[in-house]
């Protein structure tokens, strides 16, 4: 009854267990609830989204007003879809939408101002539930919900309840997009100390020093002062790097199939939310060159791991390279030294190659070669740039670029109607001496 067109086993499960609550007593809700959400853990994106509507929602108000579930398990259960939506990077507005979200709402408040008398709890709870399933924020419950979680972050014990505790707000925060504009007074020296003492001690889950990394980035990457901030202060780049590397090398490590299964799904994950980071830093700050050579060689790597195991995320990776190669964040010199060009030929040699990942390739190609366009007045240059464009070429034909792009006719043309198609002409994405 919530899901729409999607009926799989999962979701058929689940939708039996949501609808027995009613008739259940508490302990049964909460074994019942623990089932439901490890059906979560299995959704993918599309049943997620079709499970969790606006619908399911209200429902559930409705139960907490009939008394037919306590509030503190229908928040538990919230706090769980949100962070499997957040983990996800799924984008949906169906709770903020519904009247269950104005009952959360009233309970930041609520809870608020009863300050020592409160259920700190049930505040910090709702706090996270409010952050994780809307994407449109008041200033007054940021107010509220930034200091309480950031006061739950700052947590420094390294017993497993509080490491996830931890990590559930950290994710939580990181939910706010850079479209909410929040003074630095609210949050900037205590997510920066949360980062310091991470560099350290090693306190933080990998998950959780992600996400207190995207909850800064997103809050000052319009600040002037940025740069200095996340580079020479907090050293964004080398602790990038060193997160990437660990987690390329787990993922590509050997491991038994359970274990890989399970602890794949979260690192994977991590992944996609860095490429997503780093995408909307790229698009932002045009200054940096050198400094990424380390990061971009680590990226370039996770190509095909990404590609063999989660095609989304490897999508989202070419797009970033594009993204570099458009704004010339990196030089093309770098770009080649450090395995990128390798990486995308092989890339769009694949069979399996879908449509988005060939123009996203072809686009870096054109990219590098205006990069590699224009006069230059100094011989040094030119003949280290003319020194570039060989390596290039000849890597082209060791991979058959040309027949690689003759062969992809069908693919190249407008054939899903969007204007950004690239026009069928392989001359384009020639490097030329």
């Amino acid at each position: 009854m919530f899901m729409g067109d999607i009926m799989t086993l999962c979701t058929k499960s689940f939708s039996k267990l949501f609808s027995e609550l009613e008739d259940c007593n508490e302990d049964e809700q909460k074994v019942k609830i623990e089932e439901m959400n490890g059906l979560m853990n299995e959704m993918e994106e599309d049943e997620f989204f079709s499970v969790f509507n606006k619908q399911l929602f209200d429902r559930m108000n409705i139960l907490i007003d009939k008394k037919k579930i306590a509030t503190k398990d229908s928040v538990l259960m919230l706090k769980h879809i949100g962070y499997r939506k957040e983990l996800k990077s799924i984008w949906m507005c169906n709770f903020e939408n519904s009247l269950l979200c104005e009952r959360i709402e009233k309970m930041i408040v609520d809870e608020d101002m009863k300050k020592e008398e409160n259920d700190e709890k049930l505040h910090i709870d709702a706090c996270e539930c409010y952050l994780f399933l809307n994407n449109t924020f008041s200033n007054e419950h940021l107010s509220i919900c930034i200091p309480c979680l950031l006061k739950v972050a700052s947590d420094k014990e390294k017993n497993k309840e509080a490491l996830k505790e931890v990590e559930m707000a950290l994710l939580a925060l990181s939910g706010i997009s850079d479209n909410h504009i929040i003074c630095h007074e609210l949050y900037l020296n205590e997510i920066a100390e949360i980062l310091i003492y991470h560099q350290h001690h090693s306190n933080l889950t990998r998950l959780a020093y992600q996400s207190a990394w995207r909850f800064l980035l997103n809050r000052l990457v319009d600040d002037e002062s940025s740069e200095e901030i996340i580079v020479s202060k907090l050293h964004f780049i080398d602790e990038a790097t060193k997160e990437l590397e660990e987690l390329a090398k787990n993922v590509s490590g050997k491991r038994n199939e359970e274990e890989r299964r399970r602890q794949e799904m979260i690192e994977y994950d991590i992944i996609k939310r860095w490429i997503i980071v780093f995408d909307h830093l790229f698009m932002n700050f045009k200054s940096w060159n050198v400094e990424y050579a380390g990061l971009v060689r680590c990226l370039a790597g996770l190509i095909k791991p990404l590609r063999d195991n989660k095609q989304e995320t490897s999508n989202l990776l070419i797009y970033l390279f594009y993204v570099i190669a458009q704004d010339q964040i990196v030089s093309v010199d770098e770009l080649q030294k450090e395995g990128v060009i390798d990486q995308i030929l092989e890339e769009i040699n694949q069979k399996t190659i879908n449509k988005t990942a060939v123009r996203n390739c072809l686009k870096i190609f054109s990219e590098i070669s205006r990069g590699l366009k224009g006069e230059l007045d100094n011989e040094t240059k030119k003949a280290e740039r003319n020194f570039i464009k060989m390596k290039i070429i000849e890597k082209m034909e060791e991979k058959g670029f040309e027949d690689i792009i003759m062969s992809l006719n069908d693919i190249t043309q407008n054939t899903d109607g969007r204007n950004f198609e690239l026009p069928f002409n392989y001359i384009d994405y020639f490097v030329f001496v």
